[in-house]
């Protein structure tokens, strides 16, 4: 076992000297130049406190060369934004102004538009703008708005000629009343499929339909059908 372990110490010192990248301090070479670097970490530490220090002196040389130069030292920068990484970085005093004025910048913004919100001194170009502005600001008004819109509808639907059977909803149209009816009270429609033939009555598709109880004549089966439940209610009673 001594002669195998031995022999693979060998080998492993062998392959270490082989390579393209040699260690300038001691006989071993490397495939890679990240192995190398990790051999330097390991046995040569000084090495690697060169070479960070000649990368670090490549990229402040970089930081020499540029358009946009930073107030506070003598780096540029080629863009705007490299120049802001490095306020956070090395100088955060300055971000926090850069932060505080942008701030500035959009509350002098907001106060420039032709829709003025009623609850403070913003103002908006659109008047989409200015209601989310009143969603995420004045959330309480923008819930007294919804409950104002909510009961005007409410106050639409007590309006109108045609009555549901169901609630006291009223509409203009038939067809208005049928979509609530359909879309509200779909069990009605279910149980029209399950009615006597009174109902049945009301389903044949007609030009007119009589009531059979006092044959007065109508043009569409839901008005018969709200006369019957309205005018005859002990009959209506039994056939549902």
């Amino acid at each position: 076992m001594l002669e195998i372990q031995e022999r693979k110490n060998y080998e492993a010192e062998q392959a270490k000297r082989t390579g393209a990248y040699a260690c300038p301090s001691c006989p071993y070479k490397f495939n890679s130049e990240k192995a190398l670097h990790q051999h330097y970490g390991q046995k040569h530490p000084e090495l690697m406190a060169e070479i960070k220090a000649h990368k670090k002196s490549q990229i402040d040389a970089k930081r020499l060369i540029g358009n946009i130069a930073c107030p506070k030292c003598p780096f540029k920068f080629d863009s705007e934004r490299g120049l802001h990484q490095h306020y956070g970085t090395t100088h955060p005093e300055l971000m926090e102004e850069i932060k505080e004025r942008r701030k500035q910048e959009q509350e002098e913004k907001r106060l420039i538009g032709d829709f003025a919100c009623e609850h403070c001194p913003y103002k908006f170009n659109t008047e989409g703008g200015l209601r989310q502005h009143i969603g995420l600001a004045h959330k309480e008004v923008m819930q007294e708005i919804k409950a104002k819109r909510q009961e005007a509808i409410e106050q639409m639907k007590m309006m109108g000629d045609h009555s549901c059977v169901i609630c006291p909803y009223k509409f203009k149209s038939m067809a208005s009343m049928h979509s609530h009816i359909a879309v509200k009270h779909p069990e009605v429609l279910e149980d029209l499929e399950e009615r006597t033939k009174t109902l049945e009555l009301l389903k044949d598709k007609r030009d007119s339909y009589n009531c059979p109880e006092c044959q007065d004549e109508f043009h569409d089966r839901w008005v018969l059908r709200e006369h019957y439940e309205k005018q005859h209610p002990e009959k209506w009673a039994e056939t549902t």
